[in-house]
């Protein structure tokens, strides 16, 4: 799984990046790509694209998410 989507509020936007920040060093998740946009229903949608695909994995199973995208991010 390389790519991760998620969607929080705009207050918990913030805090959400230094908690995933967190998570990405230690678990030394290496290269990841990110981008946000906020949805039609006023959420912020982010979305992560891991190098290492079990990466993604792990994401996914320790902030206990389900929507996963299996097409890589457009560049």
């Amino acid at each position: 799984m390389r790519v991760v989507e998620m969607r929080v509020g705009r207050r918990a936007f913030g805090e959400t990046l230094g908690a995933m920040r967190e998570w990405m060093d230690r678990v030394g998740a290496g290269s990841v790509k990110f981008e946000s946009e906020s949805d039609s229903n006023g959420l912020i949608v982010i979305r992560l694209e891991f190098g290492a695909p079990e990466m993604g994995f792990a994401f996914c199973r320790d902030w206990q998410i389900e929507t996963i995208d299996a097409a890589p991010v457009a560049a």
